[in-house]
This record gives C-alpha cells, structure tokens and sequence, in this order.
C-alpha cells in the first residue's frame, strides 16, 4: 500500500473526527462562561498550573474570549486538511495548529475528554513527524508503525481490563450501561432487560473482538478485513446507541495504518 495514500486517508478520517468534535464544542460555547459547566474559575483549581491564572484579563482570555476562536480555526483547518490533505505545506500548517489547539483545549477543558480525544491526539502528532520528515521513508514507516500499534494496542487494553472486570465477565456492565441516560438507549435497554444471556453473549463477544484485535496485524488483507468491518460495525453501534460519534472517525483512522503494517509484514 501506498505510504502517501496511507497518509492522506489517515488524515481525511481523522480531521472529520475532529471537525465533528469541535462543532459539537462550539455549540456548547456558553457553557465555558463564567458560571458555566467548564466555568474557568472551577476548572482552574484541578491543577497546580493553572490555578494561579484567575483574575482580571488573563482569566477572561482564558476563560471565555480564547474558546471559540480557538476552536474555530482547529475546525477550519480539519476542514482544510479534508480538501487539502494531498498540499504539502498546507496540510503541514494545519495539522500543526490541530494539535497545538487540542492540546490547548485540553488544558483548559481537562475533563470530560474520553479516548477518542486521547487517538486522536496521537495520530496527529504522528503524522505532524511525516509531515515534517518529509522524503524520509524510515520516519514515515515508523509514524504508522506508531499508529498501527496504538490503534491495536487501545482495543486490546480495553478487553483485557474487562476480562478481569467481575461486572463485564457476567455481563451486567451491559445491562447497566444500556440503562443509563448518558450512555445508554432506552430501546437497547428494553431489548436486554430480563435477557441475562443474551447481556452475558454481548459482553464476552466484545471482550473476544478487543483482545484478539492485534491479530488484525498477523493475517494480511484478509485479517485485516474481518476486523476493520467489525470495528467498524462495532463504533456505528456505539455511536447510535451510547452517542460516542466521534469514536467512529478516531479509532478508524488508525486503519489505513493498520493496513500498510498487515501487508508489510505480509511482504
């Protein structure tokens, strides 16, 4: 597979991810004001670095005047990148000002973020190392290296915490999480309610997709196959039923990277 190809869809998967994340973010805008649910004035005191930045012009700065222009230009340049990807020096700007407003955003916002924030993170500052290197075989190869590794890795953690979770071993994580507001759907909630196997079948059947999910590296395009379609089906669920939209875009844009290494060890 082709390392530029590999890369630019990468990064039209991933800056989608992110053009999402910040419109979602810009409508709730009023919420990071001043007696809002991200109100600096509370989130300020989590850290020991930030909780001196609480008065006059730098608090309202970072308060309120600097979150939705920030998140502003970080969508217009996911927007760029989608157009773009293929323009050296524009993509290279752009991906460049994604991190560095996440990061920011992070900062300012530390809770509330969830993996999807976390891989996307991560994809962009390796592809921000191609980007960079430009030419330099070794370094691309290594960027998805990264990626492919980090993308197996985040599904493999992730079944191996719930193996040895008691509540996700009997499948009453299930049931629970279908039954909640935040998560859940009262219409998935219902179709398990009083269906204990079926709960246990869902939960061990998840379990067995993550922790076998590196193995999507082992067996070619065909493994590769089998496990994209999956996962793919497995984030489209969880993003009609739990919300979790953004999740769709982050962790299937380490695919492509997942590709290139299947094959290359394939070679």
């Amino acid at each position: 597979m082709d390392l530029d190809l590999t890369y630019t869809l990468i990064l039209i998967l991933a800056s989608t991810g992110v053009l999402i994340a910040s419109a979602e973010l810009l409508t709730l805008r009023a919420e990071f004001a001043d007696g809002g649910l991200f109100d600096w004035n509370v989130l300020r005191t989590l850290s020991r670095a930030t909780i001196s930045i609480g008065t006059d012009r730098s608090r309202h700065l970072v308060s309120h005047s600097f979150f939705s222009p920030a998140l502003g230009g970080r969508a217009l340049a996911a927007l760029l990148l989608i157009i773009f990807s293929n323009n050296s020096g524009l993509s290279t700007v752009c991906v460049l000002v994604v991190i560095a407003v996440s990061i920011a955003l992070y900062w300012r916002a530390p809770i509330g973020l969830d993996g999807s924030d976390q891989m996307s993170l991560i994809t962009f500052v390796a592809v921000a190392i191609y980007k960079l290197f430009p030419g330099d075989v070794h370094i691309a190869q290594a960027s998805l290296w990264f990626i492919a590794i980090q993308g197996c890795l985040s599904y493999f953690v992730a079944g191996i915490a719930k193996v040895f979770s008691p509540v996700w071993r009997s499948g009453e994580a299930v049931r629970r999480i279908l039954s909640t507001r935040t998560y859940g759907s009262s219409v998935a909630a219902n179709l398990v309610s009083g269906r204990h196997a079926i709960c246990v079948v869902l939960s061990w059947l998840l379990m067995l997709f993550e922790c076998s999910f590196p193995l999507a590296l082992a067996f070619g395009k065909t493994g590769f196959a089998i496990f994209a379609v999956l996962g793919i089906l497995f984030h489209i669920t969880n993003a009609v039923i739990m919300g979790l939209n953004t999740f769709v875009w982050a962790f299937v844009a380490t695919y492509p990277a997942i590709l290139f290494c299947a094959i290359s060890l394939r070679q």
